[in-house]
């Protein structure tokens, strides 16, 4: 029979930086971050569900000579149709980020309790954060294939136009991060926490863009493909 050790790790034996805390959890708690992660797929089916049922319809649309206008339309009410899928995705977050909260902590973590006392505790403010992203993608969306289907007479307006409109959801989507994280650790308004998180995506804003991009790799890839 295996013997216990007979000491606990020392000082020495700890991550002391952020990197080797990233190091230790991903090889000492791959179990747990699998199962907070099949977790939150759960709360993605409605997005997912909801860009497959667009995509399909728009596509059908584009082959069967529809006009631009019935193409657009469809679209817009795709947009619309994942503020609420999106609010839904970010109560998810709320439970995912309460189990990061404990891995960095290296605190003991049951991934189920874990994670439906992050929902309990910030469903809330997860929505109310997971409704402004909803918007500012319905508006980068929406408005992008605007201005890709009626005002490429005009491409300069065009092209300011769209990069105005990624250029705020990038923002607002990276702002969503640290929002999130800080949800998980303070008890603050809403209100102070959003302005937390707005100067904390400033001050860092080309790591904070790059570290959104890289969390949406996989949708990035399927648009680039498509």
């Amino acid at each position: 029979m295996k013997k216990a050790p007979q000491n606990d790790f020392s000082s020495t034996q700890l991550p002391h930086t952020r990197w080797e805390l990233f190091v230790d959890v991903a090889l000492h708690q791959t179990g747990t971050l699998v199962s907070a992660s099949l977790l939150l797929s759960l709360f993605a089916l409605p997005l997912l569900c909801d860009y497959l049922v667009f995509s399909t319809f728009a596509g059908t649309a584009y082959q069967n000579g529809s006009s631009m206008s019935g193409i657009f339309a469809l679209c817009f009410y795709g947009s619309l149709l994942a503020l609420p899928c999106i609010m839904i995705l970010f109560v998810g977050y709320a439970g995912a980020y309460e189990v990061g909260q404990k891995l960095s902590f290296l605190d003991g973590v049951l991934t189920s309790a874990s994670f439906f006392c992050g929902l309990k505790k910030n469903w809330r403010s997860a929505c109310g954060m997971g409704f402004i992203v909803g918007l500012s993608f319905a508006l980068a969306l929406a408005g992008s294939l605007y201005l890709l289907f009626f005002y490429q007479a005009s491409p300069i307006v065009m092209g300011i136009g769209i990069g105005l409109l990624l250029f705020q959801f990038l923002l607002i989507g990276s702002l969503s991060r640290y929002f999130l994280a800080q949800e998980g650790l303070y008890q603050n308004s809403f209100g102070a926490t959003l302005k937390n998180a707005v100067l904390f995506a400033l001050m860092k804003m080309p790591c904070s863009f790059g570290l959104f991009l890289l969390s949406q790799r996989v949708v990035i890839i399927h648009f680039s493909m498509t």
